[in-house]
């Protein structure tokens, strides 16, 4: 078979997303770890500011602010909890999240690799959505530090087989609670913080120095066809322990996700001639804890 030839478009069975686990900030691993089925969105920010000044109508400088990586996963059929376990904070001392390398590029057919290792990632956002007679989906954002050329990997994938609906198991308070839909949201708020330093670096002269977990807030929807039973106007708002629970027929996966009291702020009721009616019910929670067995 004939070689692509240069600038010949390369579609996503040539993709490479793999990730490793750091041991602690600025010591990068080579990314080893197949992320999932997901489309990779990855931007390097220059930060860049354009001055203008006295006497010209165009710009006199183009600067270079704090250059920072930005890394966008959505999972079009989600297989385990392995990566996602990396935006959930440690329950014990230090509670913060885990560094990660994480690799993205192209390996064309023969097998030239172009891409980035990008070091010293933090998960900021995940989001987790369950719907009848679809896919477990979901999506995963965060922030990176300095990059530099992949090589020396292996385009990899997980055996195990995507979770559908019928795997799916939902309950509140220990109790079955079938539903329609279930979206579970968590933004750690990981901020990049600069400072004016003590010291010049070496690599990674114009990046930040810091990136800082905020609060943590966690939130979802669900949907059912019939009502929670929940008064919305009662004096004392009811709090409820909602679990999602996926577990793969075929074996090898099994997935939970707990909100832990969790606060419905709405009910909405929809429906007319013709289709179905749905109760919409958004809620905001105090924790999330996630397992992959």
């Amino acid at each position: 078979m004939a070689l692509l030839m240069t600038d010949e478009p390369l579609d996503g069975s040539h993709l490479i997303v793999l990730y490793s686990v750091q041991s602690e900030y600025g010591t990068p691993v080579a990314p080893a770890t197949a992320v999932g089925l997901v489309r990779a969105d990855i931007t390097s920010d220059a930060d860049l500011k354009k001055l203008f000044g006295p006497g010209a109508s165009t710009a006199l400088f183009f600067k270079g602010g704090i250059a920072s990586v930005e890394f966008d996963f959505t999972f079009e059929a989600v297989q385990d909890a392995a990566f996602w376990l990396n935006g959930i904070r440690s329950s014990v001392a230090p509670r913060v999240l885990p560094w990660l390398t994480i690799g993205v590029g192209l390996i064309d057919d023969a097998d030239t690799v172009w891409g980035w290792q990008i070091q010293d990632c933090k998960i900021g956002e995940m989001n987790i959505e369950a719907e009848a007679d679809d896919f477990l989906k979901g999506s995963v954002r965060g922030i990176g530090g300095a990059i530099s050329p992949l090589s020396g990997v292996t385009p990899a994938n997980i055996a195990d087989s995507p979770i559908y609906s019928y795997e799916i198991l939902t309950t509140r308070n220990g109790a079955a609670f079938p539903t329609k839909g279930f979206k579970i949201s968590l933004n750690n708020n990981v901020r990049k913080v600069a400072t004016l330093r003590g010291t010049a670096r070496e690599t990674f002269k114009r990046g930040w120095d810091y990136l800082t977990e905020g609060n943590m807030d966690v939130a979802g929807e669900i949907t059912r066809y019939r009502s929670t039973g929940v008064n919305m106007q009662a004096d004392i708002v009811a709090l409820s322990d909602l679990v999602l629970t996926a577990t793969s027929l075929a074996g090898g996966s099994n997935i939970a996700a707990t909100v832990y009291d969790a606060a419905f702020g709405q009910e909405r009721f929809a429906g007319g001639a013709g289709e179905d009616a749905v109760f919409t019910i958004p809620f905001e929670a105090r924790n999330l804890a996630l397992s992959n067995a």
